[in-house]
């Protein structure tokens, strides 16, 4: 295993034919550099969550992934993810999972295309839109489809968040990226996703 770098594993066949992903034990000393920590040991919560524990543990992730905060989403997340009673929080979780390895350890983007697939396939929601197209923009071959997705979602107006644009900007060119790239600094909670401000001139 790479120094910074937790291994993406996989259990039993999940409900829908989907892979449900297991995070490996990994831990760090806390730094002011975002750089992924080191592994070591890990204290993870291996208990069954459920009913208002699920949930709240769900927004706990959810609230850290907002704000970019990738070690602490990865801490509050159970070494078991099928510990979580209800399958819809499961899902969440992994979703949680695919997008650590895309933004942080920078692993696994085929995996997270096949997830977010499958994803789209039950609820063609925009989120999952996004995160689709943010996982194929991560492979060689991905970026023409991720670019016809992110587009479509941005001519409904319902590209659903700073970071969907922060994709499309890796994708398009002139001013359309200059567009993206100000669409995603007027959305972000954390700027510094967007780059540096584009030039207008």
């Amino acid at each position: 295993m790479q120094a910074g770098r937790t291994t993406l594993l996989t259990t039993t066949v999940a409900p829908r034919n989907v892979r449900r992903p297991l995070l490996a034990i990994a831990a760090v000393s806390m730094t002011l550099s975002v750089v992924a920590p080191a592994p070591a040991e890990a204290c993870y919560n291996e208990h069954a969550l459920h009913g208002d524990d699920g949930v709240k543990r769900i927004a706990q992730i959810e609230f850290h992934m907002r704000y970019e905060q990738y070690w602490l989403a990865h801490q509050a997340i159970p070494i078991k993810i099928g510990g979580f009673m209800d399958e819809r929080l499961e899902d969440r979780v992994s979703d949680t999972v695919y997008l650590l390895d895309l933004r942080w350890h920078r692993t696994n983007a085929i995996e997270a295309v096949e997830w977010f697939r499958q994803r789209v396939h039950w609820s063609r929601s925009p989120q999952h839109l996004a995160w689709l197209a943010e996982a194929l923009v991560a492979t060689e071959t991905g970026s023409a489809e991720a670019h016809g997705i992110l587009r479509a979602l941005e001519a409904k107006d319902v590209m659903p968040d700073a970071r969907a644009y922060e994709v499309l900007s890796r994708v398009a060119t002139g001013a359309e990226r200059v567009r993206a790239l100000q669409k995603c600094r007027t959305r972000a909670v954390v700027k510094a996703i967007c780059g540096a401000a584009p030039r207008t001139t």
